[in-house]
């Protein structure tokens, strides 16, 4: 008991010292410190190494096993640690060049704020643990009673499906348990802990107590029970665990977590960068160089997340890449499709089971079911014949061409990864050429964190969770309205001078392939063409209008989506005898599309979702979790997943559009009409069309992938208008920290969507125990 107080006395008092430490090292670094810091600025240092040179000979007493130290020898060493951080900043913070001044004072200062956190809010527990006077007791299983296990040889306990270990003569204060548990079908095992102690004689509702795999720090849990413990009992619930020991009062051991610490002077640093960098604070106009490097930089670190996630849906499968880029079958894109079209025909060549062609309705999944109908899942069936209603431009422009080179047939997972990276990219692009043509005046940073929001919440990401042959048609369409975006925005058509054909005429071929790869994205098509026609009149006043140009910029704007749509509509027109049929109707799921009805209810499903709803808020990581609502709609309505937060929320700045009307009157262009229309049709209307028309297929978060980055760049759109016209220095320093806030609340809840898709579609053990004990992380409490 003398030896815990001691600790105990000697951690605090260092800690006030650490304080004290971390005070002198914030201040110091700032500008106008208070007057007593500026008093005693050398004294100040030597104060600083003082306390830094005692807090480590504390800690090397503590780990060396000195008594009065080594019980708090792990509180010691975070504190040593951090004392020495201080100290050696504040000697070289002399010596720091002054262009990388200001930057190194903001890094030292965050990390000062975040240390001095970690070593006391992020540790509660150790300290806690300290003020009690807990005797570490292992726990044997001989003395206890078992129900549904076994003691082994090696005096482990095995313990079977709701078996219990009980212990009833414990009689001492119990300040936290450890588990030493080997569960080798699950990535943690989680032990229930009922307790008795001196405030209730009878067992206490259970605590959760749960280890992950090999991490060693979950191992050990905090209890804060009152007095002796009597008894206590463990409960699993696993198939079976083997528990190798269970010790009572394991010393909490403290520590300063280097993954929350990088993940917060991350977001630290990217604020200060987009905020207060000399760089960042330079207008577009004058950085071509860094916003190029920006937009190669941000380009390779979103495929290099793409590639990051594909790996992870990777890792439930046991071929390598070599074996899946010689694949000898494959889904109805990458397989079925591609023998058909190298035969010639348009219907796949699969044999149609006669149980199918025998049902009175072939469509009625249930009948399909009570029946035992042989049938090729959500194949379209059409007068005896399966066809495919997925877009064909994948299959024509890589799978149909990589079979005719190599024999083999393209891997799902790598198109899916290849599409959505070129649409990624296509997208930063766009975005940062938009920004350099239209807002070249704004600020860099704003720009960079335009694009980082954009590129964030655009959804496309959620196709590399589970890259199958949905995402095929989802991420090739992304890639298509992208590229074909960027295309007709660079190529001067809005300016009707010096177009660049060349240019036209490759933006136009994408967005017509882009109805190819999903029938849905055609409304940005019909938006591309009244552009085009705008583009025409601009033309007609800046250029004199001849036969030829007139000819010339017909071929070039409008011939790609005849020549293409008429292939579509050819395709259609054979399959299923008509121009505007896609085939979807005949499609065999779990829902018959010939009689399917829309509801307007049915719609509201996907709008609330998509756009309005609001995310939970808990203290279970990530701690921003989904909402999913279906509005007590009574009636079907297919749900993929309920992976969901409200556009308007994930999104901040598409609040902007209730400030459309200002924004217009604040814009003189010569062309505010024809630009507001063109902006109220791609960002607005049209993706209200799609969440409307996908209200048939149900939910699933990938179907964000459409429409979720042109509304946001509409909203964006609005709110550099309010800004650029806005003379308030205060109200534009206010905006500048509006989109900073806005960038991290993107990242974040992005970031906890997908960690929820990807946990949620994990099989292995290996996988989902690094998920858990990542999370851990931010979880100090537990």
């Amino acid at each position: 008991g003398v030896s815990m107080t001691v600790s105990l006395f000697l951690t605090l008092t260092i800690l006030i010292f650490t304080l004290f430490n971390g005070l002198i090292t914030f201040f110091t670094l700032t500008e106008n410190p208070p007057t007593i810091f500026q008093r005693m600025s050398k004294q100040c240092f030597f104060i600083s190494i003082g306390i830094s040179l005692c807090s480590l000979l504390m800690a090397v007493f503590g780990v060396s096993g000195v008594p009065f130290f080594q019980e708090a020898s792990s509180l010691l060493l975070i504190l040593a640690v951090s004392n020495v951080f201080f100290s050696i900043c504040t000697v070289i913070k002399e010596f720091i060049p002054q262009s990388f001044s200001s930057l190194f004072a903001f890094a030292v200062k965050t990390l000062t704020v975040i240390l001095l956190l970690e070593n006391t809010v992020c540790n509660f527990n150790a300290y806690d643990f300290l003020r009690h006077n807990y005797v570490k007791t292992p726990l044997h299983f001989s003395q206890a009673t078992i129900s549904n296990g076994n003691i082994n040889p090696d005096n482990s306990l095995t313990l079977y499906a709701s078996g219990t270990v009980e212990f009833e003569s414990v009689d001492i204060p119990v300040g936290s348990v450890y588990a030493e548990v080997v569960n080798e079908k699950s990535s943690s095992t989680q032990l229930k802990i009922s307790y008795a102690d001196e405030t209730n004689k009878e067992y206490r509702n259970p605590i959760d107590f749960t280890i992950i795999g090999e991490n060693p720090y979950s191992a050990t849990t905090y209890c804060s029970f009152s007095g002796k413990v009597s008894r206590l009992l463990f409960t699993s619930n696993a198939e079976e665990i083997r528990i190798h020991s269970l010790v009572l009062n394991t010393p909490i051991v403290a520590r300063i977590n280097p993954v929350r610490v990088s993940v917060l002077l991350f977001f630290a640093l990217l604020c200060y960068f987009l905020k207060k960098s000399a760089v960042c604070r330079k207008p577009i106009k004058d950085s071509n160089a860094f916003m190029q490097i920006c937009a190669l930089g941000l380009s390779i670190l979103f495929v290099y997340l793409a590639f990051f996630s594909v790996m992870l849906y990777r890792g439930n499968n046991e071929l390598t890449t070599e074996e899946e880029f010689k694949m000898t079958e494959g889904n109805q894109m990458t397989y079925e499709l591609v023998k058909a079209f190298e035969k010639g025909q348009v219907y796949l060549d699969i044999d149609v089971d006669q149980s199918l062609t025998a049902l009175e309705n072939p469509y009625d999944w249930s009948l399909r079911r009570n029946q035992h109908a042989v049938y090729e899942w959500d194949n379209v069936y059409y007068n005896g014949h399966y066809y495919s209603y997925y877009g064909i431009a994948p299959v024509i422009l890589l799978f149909v061409p990589y079979h005719q080179l190599t024999g083999y047939y393209f891997p799902t997972v790598w198109a899916v990864f290849l599409f959505g990276s070129i649409g990624i990219i296509f997208l930063v692009l766009f975005f940062f050429a938009f920004m350099k043509k239209y807002f070249a005046d704004m600020p860099c940073g704003m720009g960079i964190g335009g694009c980082i929001l954009l590129s964030c919440c655009s959804s496309v990401w959620f196709n590399f969770v589970t890259p199958n042959f949905y995402e095929i048609a989802q991420t090739s369409g992304f890639a298509c309205v992208t590229a074909g975006a960027y295309f007709l925005l660079t190529c001067n058509m809005d300016t009707g001078r010096n177009i660049s054909y060349s240019r036209l005429t490759v933006s136009s071929v994408l967005l017509a392939l882009s109805v190819l790869c999903r029938p849905t994205l055609a409304v940005y098509c019909i938006v591309a063409v009244v552009l085009l026609v705008f583009g025409f009149f601009r033309l007609k006043d800046n250029t004199e209008l001849t036969n030829t140009v007139r000819i010339k910029y017909f071929c070039c704007a409008l011939l790609p989506y005849i020549i293409i749509g008429s292939v579509q509509m050819i395709y259609n027109y054979l399959r299923f005898g008509n121009v505007f049929d896609f085939g979807i109707a005949y499609s065999l799921t779990i829902n018959d599309f010939t009689r399917a009805e829309s509801h307007l209810s049915q719609v509201l499903i996907g709008f609330v979702n998509f756009l309005f709803v609001f995310p939970k808020l808990d203290t279970e990581f990530p701690f921003v979790h989904s909402n999913f609502t279906t509005l007590d709609v009574h009636g079907y309505y297919f749900i993929a997943n309920t992976i969901c937060c409200g556009l308007l929320f994930k999104a901040l700045p598409v609040f902007s559009y209730l400030y459309s009307a200002k924004a217009y009157r604040l814009s003189h262009t010569q062309y505010r009409k024809q630009n507001t229309l063109f902006i109220a049709l791609c960002c607005v209307a049209a993706p209200t069309v799609i969440i409307y028309s996908i209200a048939e297929s149900g939910y699933g978060v990938r179907y964000a992938t459409d429409f979720a980055w042109q509304l946001i760049w509409g909203a964006l759109i609005i709110a550099f208008i309010l800004y650029r016209y806005t003379q308030n220095g205060q109200l534009r320093n206010v905006m500048e920290k509006l989109l900073l806030i806005s960038v991290i609340v993107g990242i974040v809840i992005s970031f906890t969507q997908m960690y929820e898709y990807h946990f949620n579609n994990l099989q292995m053990i290996e996988l989902r125990e690094g998920f858990l004990s990542f999370a851990r992380n931010f979880e100090f409490w537990k």
